[in-house]
This record gives structure tokens, sequence and C-alpha cells, in this order.
């Protein structure tokens, strides 16, 4: 295990946030004892985000939310560093991932090279990742002068240059993207909305077919090969969720080209 680093990274790192007094210190916590600065992009928060985030070190601006890509866009260009890591508040990064960043760090890394995070769910009756967790990896630490965040609003991915090299890093993500299933059913009700929406705009339109099998299918998806079968009653949850959002996103833009139509 490398030893902690102890002069502070020429790294910054940025969240974008609304509402989340309750996750944020996690997220802020796992990192600010170790880069240069912590940026927290507020859209509004109605609770004590905004003065936890400066009581726990963050730079705090607050802007009107315009989607996730276009505000990702705003935390990046807000950022004092080139090297720059995006955690979501709900997010957190481990110890033992903290130490590997900063062993890659204490040479600076070439600016094409991009470092992909193990981002884990951790449900709410969990402290860690339990057994086989919902694993993806994407690129969170990134040069600025190689990419930037896609201007989507509601797909918050890196466009990175050609030629960019991706190193996968071996610590975790914690992601504790869910608060009790409540929540999980606000979250869907917004991102459906959303993808709805770009649905429209983009032209696309609805089958009967689509409607009638888009559930069952999902459900066979989201049981067996996202790996929720192994999850126990939890995963079975998570499997019938996974199918509800995509069906209700066709629902919905089919309902708005009723409306539409009229």
């Amino acid at each position: 295990m490398p030893q902690k680093i102890s002069q502070k990274l020429p790294l910054s790192v940025f969240i974008i946030a609304q509402d989340e007094e309750d996750r944020i210190p996690a997220c802020i916590k796992s990192v600010v004892d170790w880069v240069s600065e912590v940026i927290v992009v507020d859209s509004g928060s109605q609770d004590q985000t905004v003065s936890v985030s400066k009581s726990l070190g963050a730079r705090v601006i607050e802007k009107d939310w315009p989607g996730y890509g276009p505000q990702k866009r705003f935390a990046e260009e807000q950022c004092r560093n080139k090297w720059v890591l995006n955690l979501d508040a709900d997010e957190s990064i481990s110890p033992e991932l903290a130490l590997e960043i900063q062993k890659v760090f204490h040479t600076l890394p070439p600016k094409n090279k991009a470092f992909k995070l193990k981002i884990k769910d951790v449900y709410p009756h969990q402290k860690k990742p339990g057994f086989w967790p919902y694993t993806y990896q994407v690129v969170r630490l990134y040069h600025l002068d190689q990419g930037r965040y896609s201007k989507s609003p509601i797909h918050d991915r890196i466009l990175l240059k050609n030629g960019t090299e991706y190193i996968t890093l071996k610590g975790d993500v914690y992601h504790k993207s869910i608060r009790s299933l409540s929540h999980l059913i606000e979250k869907a009700n917004v991102y459906t909305n959303l993808q709805a929406t770009v649905f429209i705009n983009q032209g696309k339109k609805v089958s009967l077919f689509r409607l009638a099998f888009e559930f069952p299918l999902s459900f066979l998806i989201g049981y067996f090969t996202r790996g929720n079968i192994l999850r126990g009653r939890y995963g079975l949850i998570l499997a019938y969720h996974y199918a509800y959002i995509r069906f209700m996103r066709l629902a919905k833009l089919w309902e708005k080209q009723v409306i539409i139509n009229e």
C-alpha cells in the first residue's frame, strides 16, 4: 500500500449538487485533504448543501440547472487546475483509491492519459459495496486539454480527443445513489420525463410492440444480465425498477406524441 502524500495534488475536484446535505459530506471528506481544491456547483438547494459544503472546505458556486452535461461543463470551467476529477454528490472515493490516485500523481502523469474509475453501488442498508455489486467503469480523472463533458442535458459523459489512453484504477468509488425506495421512484419520474422530452426532440416514435414487451424484456436484462439475481431481495426490486424506467420513458413518449397530434 503506498504511503499517503502530505502535499496536496495539483488536482481539482468538481461536484454538481442540489439538496444533498445528507450525502455530500462523505463526498467532500473523501478528497478534501489531498487535492488542491474542491468545487461544488449548486443549482438552487433548499436544504443546507451550500453551508455544509463551505464548512467542509469546498468552494461553492451557485448556478441554475441547465442539464447534466452543461452543468458539468460549467463546473470544469471553474477549475484552477488542468487535471480534474469529477464526482457526483452521492459518491465518495474509497481510502484505497485515494492512495492510488496520490501514487499516480507522485510524478505528474502525461496529459494524454485518462483514468477510468470503478463505480460500485452501495445500497441504503450497506456501508460498503456488498457481494458482486453493480459496477461500471467510466473516465472521471482527466486533463482538460484532452477532454470535456458533452453538452447532453441527460447523459453526462466525457468526450476525449483521439489518441487518449485509458487506464483503469483498481480502487473503488462508493456510489450511494439510493436514499430509499421512495427516493428511487422520485428519481425515476424526473429521469423518464427528461428522456421522453429528448426522444420527442429527436423525432423518435414508439410502437405497440415496444410498449408491450419493453417491461418484461427489460426485467430479464435487469435481473440476469445486470447481475441483480445475485443481490437477493434488493436485487429483485432493482430489476423491477429498471424495467419500470425503461417502460415509462416509452409510455411518456407515447403520451407526448398523442398530445402533440391532438
